[in-house]
């Protein structure tokens, strides 16, 4: 059983380190803290060459560039599946264990317990990842962070780790919940939400990440409106945010404020390969255009499906020609309707 099959996409990740707060200032640079703010920024905005690009000409300690580059080719994968970008986030991850090792100070601590989790949550992700990797290293990230927030409380990097952690242990299901249990790591949503709370708190970098998650952990709760409209306005070059907003309208019935928010993800979507966004957002707006009864504006979106349906499971599929066939079948058109309803049937 693999621990990436109990989260979603959206699955995924521990960013306790690209952010700002009152004790990163104490302890880097400004201008490092510098770097961390524009490599947020990038990759909040699903600008991921230009994270790259950056990361490639900074001038900053070897443990700050190995941990953004261990998160933006995280973040690389998540958005596209590309597992490439999985292995050169844990390369970036396993350089900086073994750069930190012998570090004992609280920068060295702290970046030490976010490479542990991204490695944790990376394995976790892979299709064919190790489990006990994932756990072992998601158990060292965890616990590294909790200790520095022991010592440092106000250390709000910690608090927004833990929080995602905690938030993601939340959401198993019960009977699952004793993988973990052996490894120390316990969470509830009020806990969760409390840790996220006090890192939105940050008005730089710590607030969009406490924002997104827990946005995620609210998952369809109107609660979540206002922060996935916050983030679409700071962050408007994101698809992916475009369409988590436009989800959430569809499925609470605002479906004219969500065919804006889809589309605006789907001309976005164009510029970029990150075929699950790209799918998700098509399917919607099928659904969506259906359910409305503007057959033709329907068909336009799954016909777009159906263009890319090497990346599509069998599941997907189904549904691809379920639909075109129904389309067909409103507008009277025998022909498509019949041809559609044999895929469909013929699609197991």
């Amino acid at each position: 059983m693999k621990l990436c099959k109990l989260n979603s996409v959206l699955t995924v990740l521990l960013l306790p380190a690209l952010m700002q707060s009152q004790t990163l200032n104490k302890i880097l640079s400004q201008a490092d803290v510098q770097i961390f703010r524009q490599a947020q920024y990038f990759i909040h905005n699903a600008q991921f060459q230009d994270a790259e690009s950056l990361l490639v000409t900074a001038r900053c300690p070897g443990e700050i560039k190995n941990f953004l580059n261990q998160v933006l080719f995280f973040w690389r994968f998540t958005y596209t599946k590309n597992d490439s970008f999985a292995d050169k986030s844990i390369q970036y991850g396993q350089m900086n264990k073994e750069l930190l090792k012998n570090k004992n100070d609280q920068s060295g601590l702290f970046f030490l317990a976010g490479t542990q989790g991204y490695l944790g949550l990376t394995y976790a992700s892979q299709k064919d990842g190790s489990v006990t990797s994932a756990m072992s290293e998601g158990r060292d990230g965890f616990h590294g962070l909790s200790d520095l927030l022991d010592k440092y409380p106000d250390f709000s990097e910690c608090h927004l780790g833990l929080g995602i952690y905690k938030g993601m242990v939340s959401q198993l299901p019960t009977f699952l919940k004793w993988i973990l249990y052996p490894f120390g790591i316990k969470g509830d949503r009020e806990s969760a939400f409390n840790s996220l709370d006090t890192a939105s708190k940050n008005e730089m970098l710590t607030k969009a990440d406490a924002w997104f998650w827990k946005a995620a952990f609210l998952k369809e709760d109107t609660l979540a409106y206002s922060i996935y409209d916050s983030l679409t306005i700071n962050y408007p070059k994101n698809p992916f945010y475009h369409f988590l907003y436009g989800h959430m309208l569809y499925k609470n019935g605002q479906l004219s404020k969500a065919i804006l928010e889809l589309n605006e993800a789907a001309r976005l979507l164009d510029k970029n390969i990150f075929p699950i966004v790209k799918e998700g957002a098509l399917t919607d707006l099928g659904h969506i255009y259906y359910n409305l009864k503007e057959y033709d504006n329907s068909l336009r979106y799954w016909h777009q499906l159906e263009s890319n349906q090497n990346n599509l499971s069998n599941s997907q599929k189904r549904e691809v020609y379920q639909y075109l066939m129904k389309n067909y079948r409103a507008l009277n058109d025998t022909s498509n309707a019949e041809k559609y309803s044999e895929l469909y049937e013929n699609n197991h």
